[in-house]
């Protein structure tokens, strides 16, 4: 019971940060006349917090904020 628990976490972390990055990919893919890949910016995504982890850093996720104002 312990490990759905974590599992439920971890989705709840996870799904707002790769919808928000996802989001940011499209932005810059219309500001920038390119085509976006949804599958390959959640591998990316996926790779950095695998990096991250196994190099005890913090969770990778875009940032909306930044984005707004370039």
């Amino acid at each position: 019971m312990k490990s759905l628990s974590y599992y439920l976490l971890a989705m709840a972390c996870f799904l707002p940060g790769a919808v928000e990055t996802v989001a940011i990919g499209r932005t810059f893919a219309e500001k920038h006349g390119y085509r976006l890949n949804s599958n390959t910016e959640l591998l990316a995504l996926a790779g950095a917090n695998l990096a991250g982890g196994l190099g005890h850093g913090f969770p990778v996720s875009g940032g909306m904020i930044s984005v707004a104002g370039q």
